[in-house]
């Protein structure tokens, strides 16, 4: 305040103010994010199967995994070590597809089923990775799959499930499957920790900027 009682900005309140705003976006150290990716045990559902070559991939490279039942998708996980005790079953999953000619089969005779299942994570707002094995967007728009639905309409319904759910699609070769479902949830994990470590690392901020002004 000045003299009158009134407020105002000083240099110095300035200064703050523009510090403040670079320092809001802030991040962990890399050792901290090594530890937060040995807390993942990816959680696998209890029904998959043809999954031996994830399976492999996952006791390879010592990534931790149990076998349960999940009320959606094929793959999640959850975080546990002395900072972070989460699971995120509700927040993301992964659906995988062996093939195009699996994708297909969706949007037939299971159409109903799946539609109303995606339907159920848009609304609980869960993350929701598809992973297509073996073939790649190329063999939908040429029919090189198994199904009498024709090509048009097979793309046409992915893209229009990807917009309307939310849905992100991820194909790969199969043999790299376990690596690219482990990275999805591993990077999840890190922009979850980002957010709530910045919306920490905010609210004390602006307590200090609320406890200078005032």
């Amino acid at each position: 305040r000045n003299n009158n009682g009134e407020f105002y900005r000083t240099n110095e309140t300035e200064k703050f103010i523009t510090n403040f705003n670079l320092m809001r976006w802030c991040w962990i150290t890399q050792k901290e994010w090594e530890n937060y990716q040995k807390a993942i045990t990816i959680i696998v559902d209890d029904r998959e199967k043809s999954w031996l070559h994830i399976e492999d991939y996952f006791t390879q490279n010592n990534i931790p995994y149990v076998r349960q039942r999940l009320k959606s998708g094929d793959y999640t996980f959850k975080a546990v070590n002395e900072k972070i005790d989460y699971n995120f079953t509700k927040d993301i999953v992964v659906e995988r597809k062996n093939s195009v000619s699996e994708l297909a089969s969706c949007f037939g005779q299971s159409r109903t089923r799946f539609e109303s299942e995606f339907q159920r994570l848009k609304d609980n707002n869960t993350e929701v990775f598809m992973v297509i094995e073996n073939d790649k967007y190329d063999d939908i728009i040429y029919g090189n799959y198994r199904s009498n639905i024709v090509p048009n309409s097979v793309e046409a319904s992915l893209l229009s499930w990807m917009m309307r759910y939310d849905i992100k699609v991820v194909f790969c070769n199969k043999r790299n499957s376990g690596h690219v479902i482990h990275n999805i949830l591993k990077y999840y994990l890190r922009e979850f920790i980002k957010n709530t470590e910045k919306s920490n690392d905010n609210d004390k901020k602006w307590n200090t900027a609320w406890n200078m002004f005032w």
